[in-house]
């Protein structure tokens, strides 16, 4: 057994640890009893690979398990969710950029002070959209909290979790800025140059917007805002509805997908321009890099990003099949840090997916596109063997979520993808030459409304054809798993039919 095996078998089970802490209970004590005798014949068994493997499978997969069970926050005083379901007091800092929707704008607080008391853990608070409030601004909150609840069949609560919040402000009594350089929390009040940083990328993404929306006619300007931004707020309903429909919407959310399919769509597009892997693969890094710095580096955009820069990593190396380790290891990483991720964070589940679904799917399904003779023009072969790869692998669990499956969507991603490489860019010299000279940030964005009309255009007369879109409506987990399995079982025939050719 080789040492990339025994590796691939230990990120498993420490998966494996992660998923099953989450339905399973055991004592401290024992788990550490257990880990302790799984070390000890480990290392009597060193020699033999086979013993060797399954003590150290045995070791990580209660280190997966021990992980998870410390990430669930008992609460007691100290925390801020003990009070929930009481009218509290506070003062807190807003320590992510808040999301203004239509009728509201919701804010994370942390760095609690409650009278004296400094207080656990975050807030999520809803409040209107004027007066504004902005990014490491200090309020002063009244408030009952409450803790998150269903909606409908969406576990609100467990998705707050994963950003470690167990309490939400819906309507608060009152609310007012708060003067930090009083006697407030003195560690918390003081910037650090981590927070200036993000401010003032926040305040830089807020003055692109406005480029943006100078520079486009609407709703274009909301379609690129959307995909090197991050900002959806505004786009109209049934623009939405129609994206939904077609089986693109990936392309307007910085989800895990998203964000896998544009680095290799990157990647591509530099070798396209006639540039070794290597240029090409640090090229789509830097790209990569300044497409999370425009959506803010959040937490959720820096994990897909991880996942987006193992893609080109592996079409650098020129076979994907070798970053099997390095997604176990990315992922293994990842749920080290938030074990909550596995179970309750969409887009960290579609983007292991994607990337999986790349790595496993590319080779056979790039051997079908050459048979029945697709051109490779400007990668267009490529870069269609990685969407459809991502986009199988992902399928059953979208349709999970949002019981939606577009029939229309293998049609609609190979029309609108290709380009999408090209408005990426196009859009980043638009916001480029809007601090230098706007008009010729507008000269930039009249061309690139025909690129962005065509996705438009795709949407519209995709979502519109008969039979399109199937509303399936709730399905079991059960059934999602199983339909993993056989799409497993068909990958291994798969790959086992291309290693005989």
């Amino acid at each position: 057994m080789r040492k990339s095996q025994i590796f691939c078998i230990v990120c498993l089970f420490f998966i494996l640890g992660v998923l099953s802490g989450n339905f399973l209970k055991v004592d401290d004590f024992y788990l550490f009893i257990f880990i302790l005798f799984g070390l000890i014949v480990s290392i009597i068994f060193r020699k033999n690979k086979k013993i060797f493997t399954v003590g150290l499978a045995a070791i990580f997969l209660l280190l997966g398990f021990w992980r998870l069970q410390v990430a669930i926050i008992k609460i007691d005083e100290s925390k801020a969710a003990y009070h929930n379901g009481e009218v509290l007091e506070f003062v807190g800092q807003v320590i992510d950029e808040p999301d203004t929707r239509v009728d509201k704008t919701k804010f994370i607080i942390g760095h609690i002070l409650a009278g004296n008391a400094s207080l656990k853990g975050k807030i999520l608070v809803n409040l209107p959209n004027f007066p504004e409030y902005h990014y490491a601004d200090y309020l002063k909150i009244v408030c009952e909290l409450q803790t998150p609840e269903e909606i409908e069949d969406f576990d609100y609560g467990a998705y707050l979790a994963v950003q470690g919040i167990y309490s939400v402000c819906y309507q608060p009594e009152s609310v007012g800025a708060y003067d930090n350089t009083s006697s407030h929390n003195n560690t918390a009040k003081l910037l650090t140059a981590y927070k200036k940083f993000r401010k003032q990328i926040i305040n830089f993404k807020l003055q692109t917007k406005q480029i943006v929306d100078k520079s486009l006619r609407y709703p274009h300007s909301e379609i690129l805002s959307a995909m090197i931004l991050g900002l959806r707020r505004n786009i109209p309903q049934n623009v939405l509805d129609n994206f939904s429909q077609a089986g693109i919407s990936h392309i307007i959310a910085i989800s895990g997908l998203h964000i896998t399919i544009i680095s290799g769509l990157l990647m591509n597009f530099f070798l396209v321009l006639g540039l070794k892997r290597c240029q090409a693969f640090w090229l789509a890094t830097l790209g990569l890099v300044l497409f999370i710095m425009m959506i803010g580096f959040g937490a959720s955009s820096m994990r897909a990003a991880i996942m987006g820069f193992l893609v080109a990593y592996g079409l650098k190396e020129g076979r994907m099949s070798r970053s099997l380790n390095s997604l176990l290891a990315a992922a293994c990483v990842l749920l080290a840090i938030n074990p909550k991720l596995l179970l309750f964070d969409i887009s960290f589940q579609l983007s292991f997916l994607a990337v999986a679904g790349i790595i496993y799917l590319g080779e056979p399904i790039g051997n079908f596109l050459i048979k029945i003779k697709i051109p490779d023009f400007l990668q267009i072969k490529s870069s269609l063997m990685m969407t459809l790869s991502a986009q199988i692998a992902v399928l059953p669990l979208i349709v999970y979520y949002f019981g939606n499956l577009s029939m229309i969507a293998p049609l609609a991603n190979i029309l609108v993808l290709p380009i999408l490489p090209f408005i990426m860019i196009a859009g980043f010299m638009l916001i480029f030459f809007g601090f230098i000279f706007l008009p010729f940030a507008q000269i930039c964005g009249y061309v690139m409304n025909f690129g962005i009309g065509w996705i438009l255009f795709v949407a519209d007369k995709a979502s519109s054809m008969a039979g399109s879109c199937w509303q399936v409506g709730k399905i079991d987990f059960f059934w999602i798993f199983i339909i993993y399995i056989f799409l497993g079982w068909w990958i291994w025939l798969l790959n086992k039919n291309t290693q005989r050719i």
